[in-house]
C-alpha cells in the first residue's frame, strides 16, 4: 500500500518531557529515563566493564479498579459493573555512550468484570516495546522499533491510561532538535497485542500512519511554547470494519501553551478530514486548559478545561470518537465514563496540594450535545443518545471528588468519585443517574 508523508498540524508541549525524577516526579513512562545519572540500586543500574556500557532493568504495575452503578446511564440492560483490570510490565535498558541505546520491554495483563472480555485488557505475554535508537550527534535522533508515537502529542491525540493496552507503532522515528525547536518524521504501523503469547490484533488492516511535528519554546515571549502535528493515515482495511472500503484520514492539531508562573493556560484545535469508503470525513475538536494559583505558596489551584468534539462524519451516524484512530481520546470526559462524541464539555476544578504527596480536587462536569441531529457515544462507540432526540441541549451534569497520594516515590494511588445525571434530552430518552469509583494503584521498581 502506498505510504504518504504528511506534515500538517497536532502537538505538544514545545519541550520534550523530563526524564522521570524516582523521588519527586512520579511517571510510568520509563523509556525516557536515564538510569546512568541515577542513585539506584546496584542490581538496577549496573557499569559495564570499560566504563561505556551501561544496563538497567526496571518495570511498572497498574491496577484499576471501577464501578458503576448504572452502566451507560441504563442504557443497557446489564445494570451496575464492578470490573478491574492490571497490567505489569518489565524492561531492560542498555546504552552505548551517548550514540548508541536499545530499548526492550515485556508486559503482561488481564481484566475481571468485563462480560465482553475486551482484547484491550489481555495479553498473555506481549513484546510491548523493543526499539534502537541511533544518535549521531546532539541534534539527531534515530528510533528503530516498537515505540510510543504520540507520548508528547497534544491531549487529542495521546490515548488515556485507561485500558491495560498502551498505543504502540512499528516502525522508524526521525527526531532533530535545535535551539528550543524539536522537529520529527516518521513512518510507523500501530500494534495491538492480542490475548495469548506474543499475538498480533490484524483488526486494524494493514494501515500505516506517516507524519510528523514541529514543536517550539519561544525566545521572545518567556513561558510561549507553541506546535503544529500531523499524521495520515492509509488502510485497506477500516478498523474493526465499521464500514465497508478503505480508510485515507488526515489529522492535524496546533497546540500553543503560555505558563506565567501564578497562571498557565493552553489552547489545542484539531481537524480531521480524508475519505472512509465512498464517505468524506469532517471532524473537529478542541481541548483547552486555563489553570490559575490562588496563593503565592501554590498549594490552591483552579482550573476550568472546555473540551470539545464532533464525530466522524464518514460514519453512517456519526458515532464514534472524534478520532477513531486514536482510541484513548474518549477520556476527554472525566473517568472515561462516555464518548467525546458531538459534545462540548465543561469541567472546573478546585485543587489542594496538602502535602508533596498528596493533593486533593473537586470538580463539575456539565455537557452540551454540538446539535440535536447529533449522536452522544459511549467508550465503546455505543450510542447512548441517538440522533434527533427532542429535548435540551444541555444533557449532562455531575461532580468528581479525587485525590492523588504518592507513596514512598515508588508508589501512587489515584482515586475518583463521581456522579452523573442526564438532563434535557438524554434524560427524556432514558438516560439514568451514574455514580461510580475509579481507583488506581501504580507501582514502579
Amino acid at each position: 500500500m502506498a505510504v504518504l508523508f504528511f506534515c500538517v498540524p497536532v502537538i505538544a508541549e514545545a519541550q520534550s518531557p523530563p526524564a522521570a525524577d524516582f523521588t519527586t516526579n512520579f511517571r510510568t513512562d520509563r523509556w525516557t529515563e536515564d538510569w546512568r545519572i541515577k542513585d539506584a540500586p546496584a542490581w538496577k543500574s549496573i557499569q559495564l566493564p570499560g566504563g561505556i556500557a551501561h544496563l538497567s532493568f526496571g518495570g511498572d504495575t497498574h491496577i484499576r479498579f471501577e464501578h458503576k452503578d448504572a452502566f451507560a446511564f441504563g442504557t443497557t440492560q446489564e445494570g451496575a459493573r464492578t470490573n478491574l483490570i492490571g497490567r505489569a510490565l518489565v524492561h531492560a535498558d542498555f546504552r552505548y555512550g551517548s550514540n548508541f541505546r536499545t530499548y526492550v520491554e515485556l508486559g503482561v495483563w488481564d481484566q475481571a468484570g468485563k462480560p465482553d472480555g475486551l482484547f484491550f485488557d489481555e495479553a498473555d505475554l506481549a513484546l510491548q516495546r523493543a526499539f534502537v535508537d541511533v544518535v549521531p550527534d546532539d541534534h539527531w535522533t534515530i528510533r528503530i522499533g516498537r515505540q510510543a508515537v504520540f507520548d508528547r502529542s497534544s491531549r487529542l491525540l495521546r490515548a488515556a491510561d485507561a485500558l491495560n493496552y498502551q498505543q504502540v507503532f512499528d516502525g522508524v522515528h526521525i527526531d532533530y532538535r535545535s535551539d528550543g525547536s524539536v522537529a520529527e518524521a516518521y513512518i510507523v504501523e500501530p500494534f495491538i497485542s492480542k490475548n495469548g503469547y506474543f499475538k498480533r490484533f490484524e483488526g486494524f488492516g494493514d494501515g500505516r500512519w506517516s507524519g510528523g511535528s514541529y514543536r517550539r519554546t519561544s525566545r521572545t515571549i518567556k513561558g510561549l511554547s507553541y506546535g503544529v502535528y500531523g499524521v495520515w493515515i492509509d488502510r485497506d482495511v477500516v478498523a474493526f470494519l465499521r464500514v465497508p472500503g478503505s480508510e485515507h484520514r488526515g489529522v492535524g492539531v496546533a497546540r500553543m501553551t503560555y505558563d506565567a508562573g501564578s497562571w498557565r493556560s493552553s489552547v489545542e484545535y484539531g481537524r480531521q478530514f480524508g475519505q472512509v469508503g465512498v464517505n468524506p470525513i469532517e471532524a473537529w475538536a478542541f481541548a483547552n486548559e486555563l489553570s490559575v494559583k490562588l496563593d503565592n505558596a501554590g498549594h490552591w489551584h483552579a482550573s476550568l478545561r472546555l473540551d470539545g468534539a464532533s464525530g466522524d462524519r464518514a460514519e453512517t451516524v456519526a458515532n464514534e470518537s472524534w478520532a477513531p484512530a486514536f482510541g484513548g481520546t474518549f477520556n476527554l470526559g472525566r473517568n472515561g465514563v462516555y464518548g467525546a462524541t458531538n459534545i462540548i464539555g465543561a469541567y472546573p476544578e478546585l485543587s489542594w496540594q496538602a502535602t508533596r504527596d498528596l493533593r486533593f480536587a473537586i470538580g463539575g462536569e456539565h455537557v452540551w450535545r454540538v446539535s440535536d441531529g447529533a449522536v452522544f457515544g459511549g467508550p465503546g462507540g455505543d450510542a447512548l443518545l441517538s440522533a434527533g432526540a427532542t429535548g435540551d441541549m444541555f444533557i449532562l451534569n455531575g461532580a468528581n471528588v479525587g485525590l492523588k497520594w504518592r507513596l514512598s516515590g515508588t508508589h501512587e494511588v489515584r482515586a475518583n468519585l463521581f456522579a452523573l445525571s442526564p438532563k434535557g434530552a438524554f434524560r427524556q430518552s432514558g438516560g439514568e443517574q451514574i455514580r461510580g469509583l475509579t481507583l488506581n494503584m501504580i507501582s514502579r521498581f
